[in-house]
Parts: structure tokens; C-alpha cells; sequence
């Protein structure tokens, strides 16, 4: 499985049935009993049938994900086949090739070993991981699409918002450009106005972004909801797609008869 060893040892040949019990513990696991110590050496007493047996901890290993990918670091303990075996056993092989062409030769070993032991699916590790995967990926594709049209409905409502105003000072406009402004003065004017409110929206989403990010935290692997690029990022998006629908009708009020505008009721 290739998860680190911090401290300790790995199994060997030599922990069997015949030799004391021992164990392999994660990093959370030794927080969690032996909280500021050395977990190495120490042993835990373990409930069975028959009575009572010990294990002595001989490793510790990384924490990793071991049923999905988005769960919090828990307690493991890892005992070596050969002292508790379990009928109910994942077998894990490491090849260089593709996986799917050793399936026969597997079910052969096995088979070769003990003809008694039945095998049961088997399958690789990225099928297993796009299967863990599926659901997330299915909402965050709906998520993504969800954030698209709301993106498009923002930046219709500015377009509008803006067009509407321009449409509104019309006269000031004209009155304005009569009494020397340029384009370029119109243009900065209706633009600065209606960024300030984009300005505004988005001070207020990423306060929101901020408050709310930890109520989906659980359903994030490896990605912070509050990662300053995913919020740095999002916030120049809507910067520009702002600009763009504040552009147009601007860029129409500079096109303004003054004559015209000065008529204008």
C-alpha cells in the first residue's frame, strides 16, 4: 500500500502465530492512546473468545484515506495476516502491467495455495476510486452548472441595470457632453458608478463565501473552501464578466447626440 513508516518497523516473516502479538498503529491512533509519548513498545489488551491477548506496537504509519477520501483522520490498528487472519481478507497486488491482465493468474495462485479459499471480485484500485468518486464529481458537475447560469443571470442583470440607467440620465448625459466632456469622461463616469456596486456584491459574497465555506468543508478533498485562490480567482471572474456587461451600455452613452439628448424627455 506504500504508506509511509514514521516510526518503528514494518511486518516480517518472523511475526507468526508462534511469536508474541504485535501491531502497526496510524498517527491518530497514537494521539489517541498514548497522547506526548512513544507509542513504540507499548501494548493494547484486545477482548476475544477465548480470553484476553495483547499486542505490542512495533510501527507507526501516516495517517491516509482507507474508506473515503473525504473522511477525518480516525484510529487504525494493522495486525499482520499471519497472527489474525480474516476469512473476509482484500488481497492487494502491485504490478508494473495492466492490472485487468493478471486477474487469471491470481485467481490461480490463490487457487494454488489452498483450493478451498474461494475468490471473489476483483477489481483495480481506479475503478474503485472513479467509484468513489462518481457522486462527487455528478455535484460538482451540477454545482458547476448551477454557477454558470448564475454567472449569466448576474451579468444580464448588471447589462440591464446599467442600460437602464443609462437610459435614465440620458439628458444629464447630453447636458454633460454640450458643456465639453468627452468619451472617454462618459465612459468613466457610468462605468465608475455601476462598479461600485459591483464592488459592493462582491465585498458582501465574500464575506458570505467566508462564513459559509466551513459548512461545506466535509464534502472537499485536498481543497480549502476558503483557499485565497479559489476566492481570489472567482472574485477577478466576476470582475471581468462585470466589466464587460458594464461596457456595453457605457460604451452606448458615449454615442450620445448632445442635441438629441438635450430634447430628450
Amino acid at each position: 500500500m506504500e504508506i509511509p513508516i514514521l516510526e518503528g518497523r514494518d511486518f516480517d516473516s518472523h511475526d507468526d502465530d508462534r511469536s508474541p502479538y504485535v501491531m502497526i498503529i496510524n498517527e491518530t491512533a497514537a494521539r489517541h492512546f498514548w497522547p506526548g509519548q512513544n507509542p513504540l513498545g507499548k501494548r493494547l489488551k484486545f477482548v476475544e473468545d477465548v480470553g484476553y491477548s495483547e499486542a505490542e506496537v512495533v510501527g507507526v504509519v501516516r495517517d491516509v484515506k482507507y474508506k473515503e477520501l473525504w473522511e477525518k483522520p480516525r484510529p487504525y490498528l494493522f495486525f499482520p495476516v499471519t497472527q489474525a487472519y480474516d476469512p473476509d481478507t482484500t488481497l492487494h497486488v502491485k504490478t508494473s502491467v495492466d492490472p485487468l491482465s493478471l486477474v487469471a493468474a491470481v485467481r490461480r495462485q490463490v487457487q494454488a495455495l489452498d483450493a478451498n479459499v474461494p475468490t471473489g471480485k476483483i477489481t483495480t484500485l481506479d475503478h474503485h476510486l472513479q467509484t468513489q468518486l462518481s457522486q462527487p464529481r455528478l455535484a460538482a458537475l451540477f454545482s458547476g452548472m448551477l454557477g454558470i447560469v448564475a454567472l449569466i443571470l448576474a451579468a444580464s442583470g448588471i447589462y440591464a441595470l446599467v442600460a437602464y440607467a443609462v437610459v435614465q440620465r440620458t439628458r444629464e448625459i447630453g447636458i454633460r457632453m454640450a458643456l465639453g466632456a468627452q468619451k472617454h469622461n462618459v465612459l468613466r463616469l457610468v462605468m465608475g458608478q455601476a462598479m461600485v456596486h459591483v464592488c459592493g456584491g462582491a465585498v458582501a459574497g465574500l464575506i458570505l463565501a467566508l462564513s459559509f465555506g466551513r459548512l461545506i468543508a466535509g464534502s472537499l478533498h485536498q481543497v480549502s473552501p476558503n483557499s485565497p485562490y479559489i476566492l481570489v480567482g472567482i472574485t477577478l471572474l466576476l470582475a471581468v464578466v462585470s466589466l464587460l456587461a458594464c461596457y456595453i451600455p457605457a460604451r452606448r452613452a458615449t454615442k450620445v447626440d448632445p442635441m438629441v439628448a438635450l430634447r430628450y424627455e
